[in-house]
């Protein structure tokens, strides 16, 4: 018998929600895509699901258009997100707020590791 042109692993791939520059030179502008994890940063996608401005406009905004419907469907299908991604999409509120990279309690609030040390040795 032949055995078929694909591995069972082949066809299970990781997505990755990520973003790709489309900009040029000193003016980026972000795709927020659905790729496959293996796949180059300004490779192929799966899926377009909106554009991200990062340079702010006359009034100081920074623009973000998001495909809803296409977001939440790729998350429910387990693609895991980017540093970048999970920021822009807690700030949409689409997902929680990511926590903060090395802040820890302190029984204040959050602080940093510095700032609790020094509440420790209080």
């Amino acid at each position: 018998p032949l055995s078929p042109p694909y591995s069972p692993r082949s066809r299970s791939m990781v997505a990755r929600l990520r973003l790709q520059r489309v900009g040029r030179r000193h003016l980026p502008v972000f795709r927020l895509v659905a790729a496959d994890a293996k796949a180059s940063r300004d490779g192929k996608y799966l899926e377009k699901l909106g554009t991200y401005s990062p340079i702010p406009d006359r009034n100081g905004l920074k623009h973000m258009s998001l495909n809803v419907k296409a977001v939440k469907k790729w998350i429910m299908r387990g693609a895991e997100m980017s540093e970048p991604v999970t920021w822009l999409l807690s700030r949409a509120r689409l997902t929680p707020p990511a926590p903060i990279r090395g802040a820890t309690r302190v029984s204040d609030g959050v602080g940093t590791q510095a700032e609790t040390r020094a509440a420790q040795k209080e």
